[in-house]
């Protein structure tokens, strides 16, 4: 973070206590202390403090809340990580499921009402075996097209 960033930062704490009064000193080792901090971090931080604290957090409070916000992003980052990644054979389907869907919802009439009786797969009704149907020719399609 530039200076410019860390006087943002600094910029709306203060905003948020207007009593607070900051020494050259200090406010000089508060932007020397977000040297290596992202904006938006530091910003966040900040933000977070503003509805948490009473007074003019300590710059302490400040590399404490920077530093859960780093461990709630790597945090993230690893479920995200650790995710198994979709086959391809669910996302053709899924794809054809969508592909049907949208056809289902270009069905809606001008007054925003379906112009089927229902939404749900009913053993004996034609729209829904049309729309079962079309949906196998989609997904026969997209595996076609995949291999």
């Amino acid at each position: 973070m530039n200076d410019q960033h860390a006087v943002r930062v600094i910029a709306l704490l203060t905003a948020a206590w207007p009593e607070t009064e900051l020494p050259d000193a200090t406010l000089a080792l508060w932007i020397d202390a977000m040297k290596d901090l992202d904006p938006a971090v530091g910003m966040e931080a900040a933000a977070t403090l503003t509805r948490t604290k009473t007074w003019f957090p300590r710059l302490a409070e400040f590399l404490e809340a920077v530093s859960a916000i780093r461990r709630r992003v790597a945090l993230n980052a690893g479920l995200v990580r650790a995710l198994p990644p979709i086959p391809p054979a669910g996302r053709l389907l899924a794809k054809a499921r969508l592909i049907a869907i949208r056809e289902v919802m270009g069905q809606v009439g001008s007054d925003g009402t379906l112009e089927q009786t229902h939404t749900s797969k009913v053993a004996g009704c034609p729209g829904c075996a049309a729309l079962a149907v079309r949906v196998d020719e989609i997904r026969a399609e997209l595996e076609a097209g995949a291999a």
